[in-house]
């Protein structure tokens, strides 16, 4: 089992997965949301990630629902219309984030 980016452990490889709202950069979004192993995908609109201006290799201050903003890297953008799938990767070493 690996760490999760907030110091959860997984399960099965999943541990975190849910819908909300979800902010990116500061604006909230209602998104699907997806761990797995050491990575993030999050589903939004194509308006929204239009109005957003998300592309590839987008540094992103994230906050899921109920806990802190994050610093991620959009590590890829798919477009499969009427969502935007966002593969995210975390800026800061999971050894360097703090327990807790």
């Amino acid at each position: 089992m690996r760490p999760f980016i907030n110091g959860l452990i997984t399960e099965r490889g999943n541990t975190m997965r849910g819908t909300g709202p979800v902010g990116v950069n500061g604006t909230t979004v209602y998104a699907y949301y997806t761990q797995n192993d050491d990575s993030i995908r999050l589903r939004i609109s194509v308006d929204e990630a239009d109005r957003l201006g998300l592309i590839d290799g987008m540094r992103l201050k994230i906050t899921f629902p109920g806990m802190k903003a994050m610093d991620f890297l959009a590590t890829s953008t798919d477009r499969n219309p009427p969502y935007v799938w966002l593969q995210l990767a975390p800026l800061v070493p999971l050894a360097l984030r703090p327990a807790g």
